[in-house]
């Protein structure tokens, strides 16, 4: 017999490999296969489509990623639940007969007055009460403040603590009445505690300052009258528009005006003045030159 060449014995294995290789695939595709008849009678092979592994990492990505949004969403769940729930329970607390008595008190000891609430209502967001009456003894200049119709907005985080904030209380209608000293008992201040409501002011849009101890008379009224809380119970009041009603004097109309108030002190800054009949012209500035003081 001939021998055979190299180039022909590489031939033969090569060719054995892909045989090989097309029996691996044959079986393969049989496995994956199906004999279906036709209606005609005829019949084929029909193969069946294997599943990617690519599109089963697909799937269970997406079910890691349901499990992972559920766990969340039920975390996120809990801690809603958990801010209704002390929400709830702050404002059944702050609605109750004895925190009102509790804070008429702090209102009294941190302002050296005699305090008192009517219709207080607190809500997560938000403070109103019907009116706030303040008391002072005698020693002082300062007798009375009565505010009506407060509306406040609430820091929901300062209801956590002792003192409630924000921006601005507001009220429909107030008076202040001031007048010297009846007795030679000094001024009462603040005896202990910060005062329970640190807004950076209060507004009346509605206010009266009157002056007297029987029978006050009314020296401003009608104006708008901003308070801001200063240290050791002072305050600065801020008047716009109202109304000066002094004795021997015609009712003058106020443009805008300032002025300091201590327990011990009253003093005016400065007030703008013009008359009521536009007509007639010309304007003053009334300024006191050191505070009244009792």
């Amino acid at each position: 017999m001939p021998k055979q060449s190299p180039d022909q014995s590489r031939y033969s294995v090569d060719d054995m490999m892909e045989r090989l290789r097309e029996t691996e695939r044959t079986k393969r595709d049989e496995e994956h296969s199906e004999l279906v008849t036709r209606p005609d009678g005829t019949q084929v092979v029909r193969k069946r489509r294997r599943k990617r592994r690519t599109q089963q990492r697909h799937k269970q990505q997406q079910v890691r990623r349901r499990r992972l949004l559920t766990v969340l969403g039920v975390c996120a769940g809990l801690v809603i639940l958990g801010v209704i729930v002390t929400g709830v329970v702050l404002v059944a607390r702050f609605n109750s007969k004895g925190f009102r008595e509790e804070l008429t008190q702090r209102v009294g000891t941190s302002s050296g007055s005699s305090a008192a609430f009517d219709g207080l209502a607190v809500t997560p967001v938000r403070v109103r009460a019907d009116s706030l009456t303040l008391k002072w003894p005698d020693g002082g200049m300062l007798k009375s403040l009565q505010l009506s119709k407060l509306s406040a907005d609430l820091d929901p985080v300062s209801l956590l603590g002792d003192e409630w904030s924000g921006e601005e209380a507001r009220f429909e209608s107030g008076t202040m009445t001031l007048g010297p000293p009846a007795t030679d008992e000094p001024a009462r201040h603040a005896t202990s505690g910060e005062f329970p409501f640190q807004y950076q002011q209060f507004r009346s849009i509605n206010f009266d300052l009157n002056w007297g101890i029987e029978s006050p008379r009314t020296l401003l009224s009608g104006c708008e009258m901003t308070l801001r809380l200063l240290e050791k119970s002072n305050m600065q009041l801020l008047i716009n528009g109202g109304t000066l009603k002094i004795a021997g004097w015609e009712e003058v109309r106020v443009e805008q005006g300032l002025a300091a108030l201590t327990p011990d002190s009253f003093q005016l800054s400065s007030l703008s003045i013009e008359p009521q009949d536009h007509k007639m012209g010309g304007s003053a500035t009334i300024r006191s030159s050191s505070p009244v003081r009792p």
